[in-house]
């Protein structure tokens, strides 16, 4: 029910009234909007009346969560009972690669210019030639697939020589591009040798990688793998552009949005708070700018879905980024404050694995529609991407049901009009999903 209160000329008559009982001799005044007593009352009336509103206001939205203001919101007591705060805007974060003349040092806080956004070098680093064991080195076609034992550090767009290899197509120097943390591409051009390679090929270049913050926060600061970004004042023998490597430079984000800290609250109140419980951890991992969807794993009997007595993974997407798939730097962030605040002492750290889920890329080919106009185009793609958003989950079977009902219910608002009828030449069918994949909107043809 809500809070009633007196209108303002209902607030002046209970004015006048008391003035009568307690002075009668000035009655005949206090009707007199221009006298002083009248104008007095009216006023005092008018400012009485401006409180009843404000209390009702506040009475109504600011005792609740999901009504609070801004200001209460943020600064009254919901974020003491919760312990929560609002994800601060951050900056981007990352490994970038330089290459020069080998012994050339690369000094700590040296800048790195990108579009007018400036980073810094975490650390002070060494150019050095450094050569790498390449445990597989095969061909598909052009393009030969070469992959090491450990994380390269090399980024995309380098130059790198391969050597030993047997098949000497193989060797050579090659412009690379970085497909994982443990893999790279080149073409070999119109060269076929034979897949795998054979001898002992190895991977060489002549580089440093070290890790750059931006000086800046927001989500601008993010900066894909593979960009061309500038030394702003390169010390002797090294040069003036450097790469960014595999991940990019991520982490940035920009200050949180008021309703999602609010949906952040209302999930908080529902948890039993301290807990290393699945409600608790997803509301802890959201504590990280940046991060928007999380799911977790807990520990089942025989490892079932990948996960043994004792163990506990939590798979977590950063959906405003470019690349909504966390980088290696992003999961380890959110792994340390999971470990650093609510993780069991009974519990060890390597049994919290936190993952990147496996995104399995879905295209959709239709071959009719009905009514198939641009607008309705445009329409189902705007489902398909909700329906990926909100609807899909996490190392769950995609059934056919469920992507076919979310089509079909697509509505063009530009026509107001329903989607009478599809055909899809792909997908068809229940599509498997591994317990640590994610199924992801991949390219939508048309008729």
């Amino acid at each position: 029910m809500p809070l009633s209160i007196p209108n303002r000329r209902g607030v002046v008559s209970s004015l006048e009234a008391y003035a009568r009982g307690q002075l009668p001799e000035l009655d005949a005044s206090i009707t007199k909007k221009r006298g002083f007593i009248g104008g007095l009352l009216t006023s005092l009336a008018s400012a009485l009346h401006d409180w009843y509103v404000a209390l009702k206001r506040y009475g109504e939205r600011e005792p609740f969560p999901q009504t609070a203001t801004h200001d209460f919101l943020l600064y009254g007591w919901w974020a003491d009972i919760t312990g929560l705060e609002r994800n601060p805007a951050a900056a981007a974060r990352g490994r970038i690669v330089i290459t020069g003349t080998s012994g050339t040092i690369i000094p700590v806080d040296s800048e790195i210019d990108y579009e007018g956004i400036i980073y810094a070098t975490d650390n002070s680093a060494t150019i050095s030639p450094v050569t790498l064991a390449l445990s597989s080195l095969t061909r598909d076609g052009a393009t030969a697939i070469a992959e090491t034992n450990e994380s390269h550090d090399l980024a995309t767009g380098m130059s790198v020589v391969i050597a030993g290899a047997t098949q000497t197509d193989y060797n050579g120097t090659f412009v690379i591009t970085v497909t994982a943390p443990n893999e790279f591409t080149f073409n070999l051009g119109e060269d076929e040798p034979a897949t795998p390679a054979t001898g002992s090929p190895t991977v060489s270049a002549t580089f440093t990688a070290v890790t750059v913050t931006a000086t800046t926060v927001g989500a601008t600061t993010n900066v894909p793998a593979g960009t061309l970004m500038s030394l702003s004042s390169p010390p002797v023998g090294a040069d003036s552009t450097v790469l960014v490597t595999f991940g990019g430079l991520a982490d940035g984000s920009d200050i949180e949005d008021l309703e999602v800290f609010r949906e952040r609250i209302l999930e908080a109140l529902g948890t039993d708070f301290g807990m290393f419980s699945e409600a608790e951890i997803k509301i802890v991992a959201k504590q990280m700018p940046g991060v928007t969807r999380v799911w977790v794993r807990p520990a089942t009997l025989n490892a079932e879905n990948g996960v043994a007595e004792g163990q506990v993974v939590i798979a977590f997407l950063r959906d405003n980024d470019a690349n909504p798939l966390p980088s290696t730097l992003e999961i380890q962030a959110v792994k340390a404050h999971i470990v650093a605040n609510i993780m069991p002492a009974h519990t060890a750290e390597e049994d919290v694995m936190v993952i990147s889920p496996t995104g399995v890329t879905v295209n959709f080919n239709f071959t009719a529609l009905s009514p198939d106009t641009t607008s309705m185009r445009l329409a189902i793609r705007a489902r398909l991407q909700q329906f990926f958003a909100e609807e899909v989950e996490f190392g769950t079977t995609l059934t056919e049901d469920a992507y076919r009902c979310a089509i079909l219910s697509t509505f063009d608002t530009e026509r107001a009009a329903n989607l009478r009828s599809f055909t899809l030449a792909a997908p068809s069918g229940d599509i498997a999903i591994a317990w640590n994949e994610l199924p992801r909107l991949g390219s939508v043809t048309w008729p």
